[in-house]
């Protein structure tokens, strides 16, 4: 997968998270009674978007660092 698809990847993630969290506050807003659960969904969609987003971008870096050129030894 190229940087920019695995950026593009990455925007995606965090998009669907905000969204999702958008979607059910707003659904909380027009839904009185159901409000207290899909607030505490929301708040669930967005922790786990997120852990999803940091495992993709953890795991990207580390795919990345395979194939980057080694460090060089300072002199001593």
């Amino acid at each position: 997968m190229s940087a920019f698809h695995c950026k593009l990847a990455s925007l995606a993630l965090a998009l669907a998270g905000v969204a999702g969290f958008a979607l059910l506050l707003v659904l909380a807003a027009q839904h009185p009674r159901e409000a207290p659960l899909l607030r505490i969904l929301a708040f669930l969609w967005l922790i786990a978007a997120g852990a999803s987003k940091l495992v993709f971008d953890l795991t990207e870096t580390v795919g990345r660092g395979d194939h980057a050129k080694p460090l060089r030894r300072a002199k001593e």
